[in-house]
């Protein structure tokens, strides 16, 4: 009883609020903007919705893969790494704007979660 209610709460208010606020974030930018009284729709709106996914991935994992906290735990920064990466090249993108900061931040973006990737299926597969 007691795990079927953890459960219930981990999938309800951990995973689907974060996913629903992304949703939200994410495709009604404008709307969004005008609630919480901001000028215009900005790139930290578009981050804060890439961390509501991850923050929502991480409760659906953990639901999903009860037997591997590892995976669970590794979908969030691995969903947030790569969105800022992609976050980071549109903004390069649109304004124009090239340094040497942002690039290490893409690279450092794409490598964490591709280490963290490839350590995991290393390690399923000694494990085999």
């Amino acid at each position: 009883m007691t795990t079927a209610f953890m459960d219930w709460v981990i999938i309800s208010s951990i995973g689907c609020y974060g996913v629903i606020h992304f949703l939200t974030l994410m495709f009604d930018q404008k709307r969004v903007a005008n609630i919480y009284g901001w000028q215009t729709v900005t790139p930290f709106q578009t981050m804060i919705a890439f961390c509501y996914l991850a923050f929502g991935l991480l409760g659906l994992s953990a639901f999903f893969f009860k037997g591997t906290p590892r995976l669970a735990l590794m979908i969030t920064p691995m969903v947030l790494y790569v969105c800022t990466a992609y976050l980071q090249i549109t903004n390069i993108k649109k304004c124009y704007h090239r340094s040497f900061d942002a690039l290490g931040y893409i690279i450092a973006n794409v490598a964490v979660p591709s280490i963290l990737a490839g350590l995991f299926v290393a390690d399923y597969c000694l494990s085999m």
